[in-house]
């Protein structure tokens, strides 16, 4: 089983996200049916957990979750 993991920087920007859709695209057409496994971006991890840790002493992430989504889209 082939397994083609990507995060941080190779989902980063959507030139990169199309980079690793081609090299999935390429394994399928060598006959591969690999597993794909995605993690965050870049630096969304550590926003994540930032946030996590302002919203348990009580104050407000909605700016930061915001910031975060905008990026995703």
């Amino acid at each position: 089983m082939k397994i083609l993991k990507f995060g941080g920087t190779s989902v980063g920007t959507s030139e990169s996200i199309h980079a690793l859709l081609n090299i999935v695209k390429d394994a399928y057409e060598n006959g591969d049916r690999p597993l794909v496994v995605l993690s965050a971006m870049g630096g969304v991890t550590n926003q994540l957990n930032d946030l996590a840790l302002d919203a348990q002493n009580g104050q407000d992430v909605s700016a930061g979750i915001a910031a975060i989504e905008k990026r995703h889209f």
